[in-house]
C-alpha cells in the first residue's frame, strides 16, 4: 500500500523530522531517500524523505509540493551513515544529509521585495533608503536589498513598510544553482551516412559549397570512430567549417541536430614522467593484507605507517586494482587540493576513465557531473578532499585516507563538524568494506587504536629504490644571532647549503608557514600594533598590493603613516611571511628562479598545476611556500629543504601543538632526497634543546608517540576521553561570557564528565565581529556512548539562552576538535 504520509529531514538546526502528507499524484514517486520540496513556516525548502507512514497523529498536516528525484538519491547506507554523523557530531539529520548530497541542487524559496506605489516616501532614514533602492526596479531579492541598504533592522523596517502597503514581500521558488549540461550533436539523417548515399550527396552538392562537402566528409570519418553522433563543436573545429554551413545541410535534410547530455570535467595539467618500479617485500606484504580483507568482504581498518618516500601511493594503487577486479568501487581521500594533480595523474594512468575527481576548487557543474558519473556507476574510483567521503560509490570495497593525520579532514567552519577520516571508517563499517589510513606521522588517536588492536598496523619502514632518509640538522638561531651569522630570515648554514644546491642544479624547498610579507605593523614608540577591527588578530602586510589584510575575515586597509594611538611616524614592519622570504632569496641569489606556493598564489583556477609542473620540470630552482609544500609532494630532484621559524607552532596554546609540530617538520623533511642523492634538511629553531625536535632529527616517530601519549593519559586528553568544545559567539563581550557561564553550570550539574574547563575567552577572542568564549568538556568514552545525554543538555542550554538572550547569542558544539583556538 502506498504511504499517505512521509517524514522529512530539512537542513536546519532542529533535531527532529517533520511529517507531511503525500498528495495522491505523488505517492508513486515518494520513497525513502528522495528529495522533496515542502512548505516550512513561511518558506519552501528542499528536504529528504527519511521515513514513510500510513497514518499521522497530527491534526493538521501540510502536503509536500514536489519530488526532485526520479529514483533514490540517498541510498540506505548513506541514510545510516548520515544518521550516525547527526548523532555523533550533534547536528540535525538534515544538515548531515545536506553535506552528503550534490552541492547546488537544492531548491528553496527566496523572499522578494517589490515597491507598490512608485512615488512612496518615508521620513525614517532606513525605510527611505529601502524605498529609493527599490524605486525603478521590478523588485529585489531580500539578500540583494540587504547588500545595498544594510541588514541591520532590515526585516523590521520591511514589516513596517508592508503594513503601510508600501512594499510587497513574497516568496518565490528559486532554481537550483546547478543543472545538467546539454551539448549539440550532429549525425547523418536516415541512410545518408552509407557509402553509396554519401557519394551521391557529394556529387549533387553545389561545387561552390566546398565547406559543406568538407563537413560531410569529416562527419563520415568521425562517425565511423564514434559509432554515433558527433559533437558540433568538435566537428566544426576539425572541418574548419561554420555553423551556417552546417545549418544549410540540416535544411537539405542530410544531417540532423540533437541535444545530448555531456559532462563537465576539470582539467589537470600536471603529468609526471613514467617510472619503472618493482614492489618491495614490505609493500607486497601490506598489499596482501589489505587484499585479503577485501576478498573476505568483512569490515576492517588498517593503519599504514610508512616513512616518507616509502611507496604508500603504490600500495593504494595496487589494492584498488584488486578492489576493481572484485567488482567493487573505491574512494581515495587527500587532505589538500594541492595534492590532487599529482595523485590524479598517477591514478588516471592506471585506471583511466574509471576515475572521478571531486573537490571544492572545481566548478559546481564539474562537481555535479562527477557526482552523477559515480552515481551511475560510470566511475568506480573517486579521488577528492574531505567531502569526497560521501561520493555515491556503488558496492564500496575500500576507502583510502592519505595523510590521515591532517587537520584539514576536519570540517570546522560549517555544521556538521565531522572528521572525514572517522566518517570513512564508519562508512566502511556500514558497508563491510576496508578502510586504509596512511601516514608517515599518524595521529596519536589512530596509532593508539592500532596499538590497542582496534586497527591493524602495517609498516613501510624504509624508502623505495634504496633511497636514504634525509640528514636533518637543527640550527639554533639565538646562537647565530649572537654570532651575527643571521641574514634576514636565513642562517649562514642554510644560505651556504642553498648556494651549493643551486650550483649542482638540484631542487630546493623552503617552508615558512605564514603567508604575506610582514606579519604585523607596530609603533616603535608606544608598541601599538595594527589590529583587525573585526578579529583579535594583527593585520598582515602584503607588499605586492601594499595593504594590510586580515587572514580571517578578509578586512583590508592601507598601511597608516602614523600610529593611530600616539601619532608617531616610527612604524616598524615585523615578522616575516612567504613574500618576504621569497624577496630575500631573490636578493641573495639573483640568478635563481623562485616560485611561491601559498593561498595568495594559488587562488586562481589551475594555479596549483602550473606551479607544480614548472617546478617538477626543472624550470625553477626553488619552491617557497606555507605548509602546502609539506604535504605528499614527490619531486625526486629536491635535495634540500629549509624550514624558517620551525618551532613557532609549538608556542600555540593547544593540546595538539607538539603533535602538529612533529608532523609538519617530519613531513616537509621527507620531501628531500627521494632517489639516489642524499637529502639535507636545515631546520632553523629558537630553542634547539626542545625534546620534540630531537625526535624529528632522529626520524623517531615511536619515541615521540610514547612521550606524547603519556602526557595525554595524565591530562585526560584524547584518545583517553571524548572531547567536546562548546563555542559561544555574540556581539557583546559581557553577555557572551555570561551565557557561557550559564551553560557551564548546567553541564557540571547534569552531565557525567571527567572535567569541564572554562568558560574562558577563546585564544582568538573576537572573530568576524563577534566575541568568542569556550567551554572544554572531557567525557568518558564509556558513559553516554551515543551522546544522548549530552545532546539533551545542549538542547536545554539552547532553550535557556534563547529565552534569556533571543538570537543575540549563538553556540555550537565541536566534537573531537582538531584545534581549540
Amino acid at each position: 500500500m502506498r504511504s499517505r504520509f512521509c517524514d522529512v529531514a530539512f537542513p536546519i538546526p532542529v533535531h527532529r523530522q517533520f511529517t507531511y502528507e503525500v498528495p495522491a499524484a505523488l505517492r508513486d514517486a515518494v520513497q525513502v531517500g528522495v528529495r522533496v520540496v515542502a512548505p516550512f513556516r513561511k518558506r519552501l525548502l528542499t528536504g529528504v524523505v527519511v521515513g514513510l507512514r500510513a497514518e499521522s497523529d497530527l491534526r493538521e498536516v501540510k502536503a509536500i509540493l514536489d519530488v526532485l528525484d526520479g529514483s533514490q538519491n540517498y541510498s540506505d547506507e548513506m541514510l545510516r551513515l548520515t544518521r550516525w554523523i547527526s548523532d555523533y557530531y550533534l547536528s540535525s539529520w538534515g544538515e548531515a544529509l545536506k553535506s552528503a548530497g550534490p552541492t547546488g541542487t537544492a531548491v528553496e524559496s527566496r523572499q522578494f521585495v517589490k515597491l507598490i506605489p512608485q512615488d512612496a516616501s518615508d521620513k525614517n532614514e532606513i525605510r527611505g533608503k529601502i524605498i529609493d533602492t527599490l524605486r525603478g526596479t521590478e523588485g529585489l531579492d531580500i539578500k540583494q536589498l540587504g547588500k545595498k541598504v544594510g541588514t541591520t533592522g532590515l526585516r523590521y523596517h520591511l514589516s513596517k513598510l508592508e503594513d503601510e502597503g508600501i512594499v510587497e514581500v513574497s516568496d518565490k521558488l528559486g532554481e537550483p544553482r546547478v543543472s545538467i549540461k546539454y551539448e549539440s550533436y550532429v549525425q547523418f539523417k536516415g541512410d545518408y551516412g552509407s557509402a553509396e548515399k554519401l557519394g551521391t550527396v557529394l556529387n549533387e552538392l553545389d561545387k561552390r559549397a566546398t565547406k559543406q562537402s568538407e563537413i560531410i566528409l569529416k562527419l563520415s570519418q568521425l562517425q565511423r570512430v564514434s559509432e554515433g553522433g558527433v559533437s558540433v563543436v568538435q566537428l566544426l573545429a576539425q572541418a574548419r567549417g561554420s555553423m551556417s554551413s552546417l545549418l544549410a545541410l540540416v535544411e537539405k535534410g542530410i544531417v540532423e541536430l540533437y541535444d545530448k547530455e555531456s559532462y563537465r570535467e576539470a582539467e589537470f595539467g600536471y603529468h609526471e614522467p613514467d617510472k619503472d618500479f618493482r614492489l618491495t617485500q614490505a609493500q607486497s606484504n601490506c598489499i596482501g593484507a589489505v587484499n585479503g580483507a577485501v576478498a573476505a568482504g568483512e569490515y576492517s581498518t588498517f593503519l599504514l605507517h610508512g616513512v616518507t618516500g616509502s611507496g604508500k601511493t603504490q600500495v593504494y594503487i595496487e589494492t584498488i586494482d584488486f578492489v576493481l577486479s572484485k567488482g567493487k568501487g573505491a574512494i581515495v581521500l587527500v587532505p589538500e587540493i594541492s595534492l590532487t594533480p599529482q595523485i590524479v595523474d598517477r591514478f588516471r594512468r592506471r585506471f583511466s576513465e574509471k576515475v572521478a575527481v571531486m573537490h571544492s576548487r572545481m566548478s559546481l557543474g564539474e562537481r555535479y557531473d562527477a557526482w552523477r558519473r559515480v552515481y551511475r556507476g560510470e566511475a568506480l574510483v573517486v579521488i577528492g578532499a574531505r567531502s569526497a567521503v560521501f561520493a555515491p560509490v556503488r558496492n564500496l570495497g575500500l576507502i583510502v585516507v592519505d595523510e590521515e593525520h591532517e587537520a584539514s579532514y576536519k570540517q570546522s567552519d560549517t555544521v556538521p563538524r565531522y572528521n572525514a577520516r572517522d566518517v570513512a571508517v564508519m562508512r566502511c563499517l556500514v558497508n563491510n568494506a576496508v578502510a586504509l589510513l596512511g601516514s608517515a606521522t599518524p595521529s596519536i588517536e589512530s596509532y593508539f587504536n592500532a596499538a590497542s588492536s582496534k586497527y591493524t598496523l602495517l609498516g613501510l619502514p624504509e624508502r623505495i629504490d634504496n633511497a636514504r632518509m634525509p640528514r636533518i640538522e637543527l640550527v639554533d638561531m639565538k646562537k647565530k644571532r649572537k654570532e651575527k651569522l643571521v641574514f634576514g630570515n636565513f642562517s649562514d648554514e642554510l644560505r651556504a647549503m642553498i648556494g651549493d644546491r643551486l650550483s649542482k642544479k638540484e631542487g630546493i624547498i623552503i617552508l615558512r608557514n605564514r603567508r604575506g610579507f610582514s606579519t604585523y605593523l607596530q609603533c616603535a614608540e608606544c608598541g601599538t600594533t595594527e589590529m583587525c577591527p573585526n578579529c583579535d588578530v594583527a593585520l598582515t602586510f602584503h607588499k605586492k598590493k601594499s595593504h594590510l589584510r586580515c587572514h580571517y575575515c578578509g578586512f583590508v586597509k592601507q598601511p597608516p603613516v602614523r600610529c593611530s594611538k600616539c601619532g608617531s611616524d616610527k612604524l616598524y614592519y615585523g615578522g616575516s611571511g612567504t613574500q618576504k622570504v621569497e624577496e630575500e632569496l631573490a636578493s641573495s641569489f639573483p640568478e635563481a628562479v623562485i616560485l611561491r606556493i601559498d593561498l595568495d598564489t594559488t587562488s586562481s583556477r589551475g594555479a596549483h598545476d602550473r606551479i607544480l609542473t614548472q617546478f617538477a620540470n626543472g624550470d625553477a630552482d626553488m619552491l617557497v611556500g606555507t605548509q602546502l609544500v609539506a604535504k605528499g609532494l614527490d619531486f625526486p630532484r629536491v635535495t634540500l629543504v629549509g624550514v624558517i621559524s620551525a618551532d613557532a607552532t609549538m608556542l600555540v596554546p593547544d593540546f595538539r601543538s607538539n603533535e602538529r609540530t612533529f608532523q609538519l617538520l617530519t613531513q616537509v623533511a621527507g620531501r628531500a632526497g627521494r632517489q639516489d642523492k642524499e637529502g639535507g634538511v636545515i631546520i632553523q629553531v629558537t630553542n634547539s634543546n626542545e625534546e620534540i625536535l630531537g625526535f624529528v632529527a632522529r626520524h623517531d616517530y615511536r619515541a615521540f608517540y610514547d612521550k606524547e601519549v603519556e602526557v595525554r593519559r595524565e591530562l585526560n586528553y584524547p584518545p583517553f576521553s571524548r572531547m567536546v568544545v562548546l563555542e559561544f559567539r555574540g556581539h557583546d563581550f559581557r553577555e557572551t561570557g555570561e551565557a557561557a557561564d550559564r551553560a557551564a553550570k548546567r553541564i557540571r550539574k547534569n552531565l557525567p564528565v571527567i572535567a569541564v574547563l572554562g568558560p574562558a575567552p577563546a585564544v582568538i577572542g573576537k572573530l568576524l565581529g563577534k566575541f568568542r568564549f569556550q567551554i572544554v568538556i572531557k567525557m568518558s568514552k564509556q558513559l553516554d556512548k551515543a551522546g544522548e545525554r549530552l545532546e539533551s543538555v545542549l538542547d536545554e542550554i539552547d532553550v535557556e539562552l534563547k529565552r534569556a538572550y533571543g538570537n543575540s547569542i549563538s553556540f555550537f558544539p565541536d566534537v573531537d576538535p582538531v584545534s581549540t583556538l
